[in-house]
């Protein structure tokens, strides 16, 4: 199997007890317990809040109501492999139902078959499989594998383990297993952004890696980006060169003749000066030609 780059994660926060919110319509509010590892949510009745483990990090008891969730130190990195597994038999409306005993029923066939599997090939290294639905198509299963984060496996090795080992579920054959890792550095979660870093996807986990000396983070595009200089000064004919810091972009201030994000244009005072001056230039030649002739008019 191929090695996993190991997850660099962020140290989360220390702190356990939740500071009281200072403005009661956002309970996040001054809330530091949630640290790099998570991000706080308001809770959907009430003035609390609870934390969210951030993408490429896994609820450490899986029991817990993720509204329950009140400390980051709960939330721990993880390899992430997003999965689908088809079996041969009828769909019913009862499996759209995730309260119905047929639903509740399959999925937890299904779960202790492939947590037992990965369980017995990968030992601790397996952490569990987390069925997120059913879909029509004979029935199909939306499921997510979550490693710890020193596994050290892949999508294709652990696609050949299920076709291997899974033959069935619930009496029905199976026909069809795909895995492929997770790309856990999308979305306003991700993980790294609260430190400033750029997130790198590695085999379905992530790196955490500080610009370098020129460059900074840009949280939109999750990429460090090359400073913005002044030096030499991009702008053009004279105008002043601004660094905007928190945005990474210059400003050109132009003087009164031109214009243009980087002073290129002539502005309308610029144009009408020199159309101006062109019809004085013309004005000037035409009086020179009629003295000219005038002059020679004289002589003859």
């Amino acid at each position: 199997p191929t090695l996993a780059a190991t997850t660099q994660a962020p140290t989360p926060a220390a702190t356990t007890q939740a500071p009281t919110p200072t403005t009661p319509g956002n309970p996040c509010q001054g809330v530091t317990v949630c640290g790099a590892t998570a991000i706080c949510r308001s809770q959907t009745v009430g003035s609390s809040f609870y934390c969210q483990c951030r993408q490429g990090y896994y609820i450490r008891n899986e029991s817990t109501p993720i509204e329950d969730n009140q400390s980051g130190t709960d939330c721990l990195a993880g390899i992430f492999y997003v999965s689908d597994l088809t079996i041969n038999t009828p769909f019913t409306p009862q499996l759209a139902n995730k309260s119905s005993p047929e639903y509740i029923n399959l999925t937890s066939i299904a779960k202790q078959q492939l947590e037992s599997t990965f369980r017995q090939q990968y030992g601790n290294a397996f952490e569990r499989v987390v069925i997120n639905g059913l879909r029509n198509g004979s029935i199909i299963f939306d499921y997510e594998i979550i490693m710890k984060s020193n596994a050290t496996t892949n999508a294709t090795t652990i696609n050949t383990l299920i076709t291997q080992q899974i033959t069935s579920v619930a009496g029905a054959p199976v026909t069809a297993s795909n895995v492929n890792a997770s790309n856990v550095c999308t979305g306003n979660n991700r993980p790294c952004l609260s430190n400033n870093q750029e997130c790198i996807a590695v085999n379905g986990g992530f790196l955490c890696r500080s610009c370098q000396t020129g460059f900074s983070y840009n949280s939109s595009t999750n990429a460090c980006n090359a400073r913005a200089s002044c030096t030499p000064n991009p702008c053009l004919y004279a105008g002043s060169c601004v660094v905007i810091t928190n945005a990474n972009v210059i400003s050109c201030g132009c003087i009164i003749f031109f214009n243009g994000n980087r002073c290129q244009n002539l502005s309308d005072i610029g144009i009408a000066i020199i159309a101006t001056g062109s019809t004085v230039i013309v004005l000037i030649i035409l009086a020179l030609i009629a003295t000219c002739c005038y002059v020679n008019s004289k002589r003859k």
